[in-house]
């Protein structure tokens, strides 16, 4: 037990004791002395239980908050009426929970759980799912099979007072492939709790993946408010490098019984947490952060420094010497919330910079710092950036150690974080540094304010690249000086482009086709009435899942869904293409990636496809950038990729989703099919100015930090 506690606060200690049965015990010392927890085996209960008991080391039973029971790896014993005996009558646990149950320990459930329940203890019955099926098969051990868990859990009936649950211990094997069991018990309503095991056996890339995905979970609507803190706060130990097993709440735990069993069942992460109940200050909480509340305080302070900028208060300081052979950059922007094409963008920035002055070093601000270190490993650059927070206060004292400060790709638009991005930018401003926007696209934009941001935001910069015409005549459309804005294309461009499977092209035999879609977010179609748009979203599956179908069946190939973002925020692409998947007819040639992935790999797949149904922005650029014929479903009503392709000239592959049928998307694909040769040769000859338009932006940077000091 000593390597399971090992790291957390009040390290292990406390007495041994020999009591009939009962062989060892261990005492987690906390703050709270008063109560504590006790996990036991159903073996070791049923013989303490007819022992009768009152105390355990001078503990009494009064002050066992908390029971957990571990049902063995083979039938549990009966406990008939006469267990309770003077144990039941002193025992007056809060909450029972009894892990890893077995279809047939239906008898010591009900007994055990009901008499407690009947005492008014919260009581859950726990069994064990690995994940789906292929899965939890190969890797269950002495567990029941998966038919035979869930049957248990959805059909069984308990106890009156005992709720049966599902948990998913989170393990090396499994992370990377237990969204598909999540989808499964989300959809099929049944209560689940995830917890961590073999926590020793992980590598850095499925400790990433286990954050991300305690981080999703924390934020589905499915996900009751009592698992939402303990998620948070389990990825937040892990992200600190030291994740808690039972350490739920500041009491003692005591873990008696057999040690090795119970040692390698908390290894395994077989023993969840108590149930508990919600404390106001959590319900208030999750209520706020839909509304964007905390961030209210910043967007205070961002218009006071709006006020202040377009009033002339302040001048700028003069700047002074730096390191031109080790210069250091500050990224700030979008970062924490990285789609696919994101990651991309970072790589082409840092990349590009890096050529040009290999001495580079620097920090990228995130909003969710260990989502953008992932990224980060993902470019092998994380020997030369660090992460930090995007926090202006916490920014403020750092910023002058920086040579540059750069707003690094993405939108700029209507978000209220745009004043966190103009305090942080106005404040290197005013100390004299170089500022630069680089590679972003302008809009869209229908706050007056946010409009003045931008406005203030390109003022304040030492050089400004736009990713698109578009984004530059709205500039100018909202009256913002634009003789010094340069314009290019997105930074992602030149980090897939430099690929070596960049144009891998058709993949021979049977057709493949990519399918980049995403769920559509209201405000993007704000122009069709509420009404109307739920409506009209509702119907999208159908679509999505009819044309996968008629793609397999009639070009006689494949289908493969790629999702290009499967963080929470920003809308997980994973969910939409899993009801994709469980609507369609040929479901079995359809490939779901339900990972999570760099920028490399999702370039990848785009490459691997003989056509691709590309939806987000980046999944766009990627086809253009692979030479993959793509047809683009413009989501955003004439927004930025309407006018990517207009200015590719490839309008006749861009379809309006608003106003999309499912035989209009069949009538273009069957045309692009039969065209996709030429196609594939128009994109040869634009791929070269693309390429060299996408490198301006990291070009821009290298020159402010060569130029000399208030240049």
């Amino acid at each position: 037990m000593r390597r399971v506690w090992q790291g957390h606060r009040g390290g292990i200690g406390g007495p041994t004791f020999d009591s009939g049965t009962i062989e060892w015990l261990w005492v987690k010392p906390s703050m709270n002395r008063k109560t504590v927890e006790l996990v036991i085996t159903s073996e070791s209960f049923a013989a303490w239980a007819a022992e009768g008991t009152s105390s355990l080391g001078g503990i009494g039973l009064r002050q066992i908050a908390g029971l957990h029971i571990l049902c063995g790896e083979e039938r549990s014993p009966d406990c008939d009426t006469e267990w309770a005996g003077s144990v039941a009558t002193g025992l007056r646990p809060k909450a029972l929970a009894l892990h890893r149950c077995r279809p047939d320990d239906q008898r010591f459930v009900d007994r055990v759980g009901g008499y407690f329940a009947g005492l008014g203890c919260r009581v859950v019955a726990d069994h064990v799912i690995l994940g789906v099926p292929s899965v939890h098969d190969r890797l269950r051990g002495h567990l029941p099979t998966f038919d035979a868990s869930i049957q248990t859990v959805a059909g069984q009936a308990s106890g009156p007072g005992i709720v049966r649950r599902v948990v998913v211990p989170l393990w090396p094997e499994t992370v990377a492939s237990v969204f598909d069991l999540w989808y499964l018990l989300v959809e099929r309503g049944l209560p689940f709790l995830v917890t961590l095991g073999r926590v020793e056996r992980f590598a850095k890339d499925r400790w990433y993946l286990a954050m991300e995905f305690l981080e999703n979970l924390a934020w589905h609507s499915a996900t009751p408010l009592p698992e939402r803190e303990r998620y948070l706060g389990l990825r937040a130990s892990m992200e600190r490098g030291c994740p808690g097993v039972l350490d739920r709440t500041p009491r003692y735990v005591l873990v008696a019984g057999e040690q090795r069993v119970l040692d390698q069942a908390i290894e395994e992460g077989f023993v969840s947490p108590l149930p508990g109940s919600v404390p106001l200050s959590w319900r208030l909480r999750w209520r706020a952060r839909p509304l964007k509340l905390d961030k209210l305080g910043g967007a205070f302070l961002g218009v006071a420094q709006l006020i202040s900028l377009t009033s002339g208060g302040r001048e700028r300081a003069q700047r002074g010497g730096r390191s031109l052979t080790s210069p250091r950059v500050l990224v700030i922007g979008w970062y924490g919330t990285e789609t696919a094409g994101d990651k991309a963008i970072l790589g082409g920035l840092l990349q590009g910079m890096l050529a040009d002055l290999p001495g580079l070093r620097g920090s990228v601000a995130s909003s969710l710092p260990f989502y953008t270190r992932q990224t980060l490993e993902e470019l092998g650059l994380s020997n030369r950036f660090d992460v930090v927070p995007l926090s202006p206060k916490a920014l403020k004292p750092l910023v002058q150690t920086y040579d540059l400060v750069l707003v690094g790709g993405g939108p700029l638009m209507d978000l209220v974080e745009m004043f966190d991005l103009l305090r942080i930018l106005a404040h290197a401003w005013r100390h004299g540094l170089p500022t630069g926007l680089a590679g972003c696209g302008i809009g869209p934009a229908k706050w007056s304010l946010i409009r003045r941001v931008i406005g203030e935001m390109v003022a304040r910069s030492s050089g400004t690249v736009v990713r698109d015409l578009a984004s530059r005549d709205q500039l100018a459309d909202w009256k913002v000086p634009v003789a010094g804005v340069q314009t290019g294309r997105d930074p992602a461009l030149s980090y897939v482009g430099g690929m070596p499977d960049s144009r891998v092209g058709a993949s021979g035999g049977r057709p493949t086709v990519g399918m980049a879609i995403r769920d559509w977010p209201w405000k993007f179609g704000r122009q069709l009435g509420r009404p109307l748009f739920e409506a009209r979203r509702a119907q999208l599956v159908g679509l999505w899942a009819n044309a996968a179908d008629w793609c397999i069946e009639d070009l006689g190939g494949s289908v493969q869904l790629i999702p290009m973002l499967t963080l929470h925020i920003g809308g997980d692409d994973r969910w939409i293409q899993a009801e994709v998947v469980a609507a369609m007819r040929s479901s079995g040639s359809v490939m779901q990636h339900v990972s999570s992935y760099s920028a490399a790999d999702i370039f990848g797949m785009i490459s691997r496809s003989d056509l691709v149904v590309a939806m987000r922005y980046h999944s766009v650029l990627f086809s253009a950038a692979a030479c993959v014929p793509f047809v683009a479903i413009d989501y955003t009503h004439g927004g930025k990729i309407a006018a990517f392709m207009k200015e590719l000239g490839m309008s006749q592959w861009l379809l309006d989703l608003e106003s999309l049928s499912g035989e209009r998307l069949r009538e273009v694909c069957h045309s692009l099919w039969e065209q996709r040769e030429t196609v594939r040769a128009e994109l040869e000859v634009r791929r070269p100015v693309l390429m060299e338009a996408s490198l301006i932006s990291s070009a821009m940077a290298v020159s402010l930090l060569r130029e000399p000091p208030n240049a």
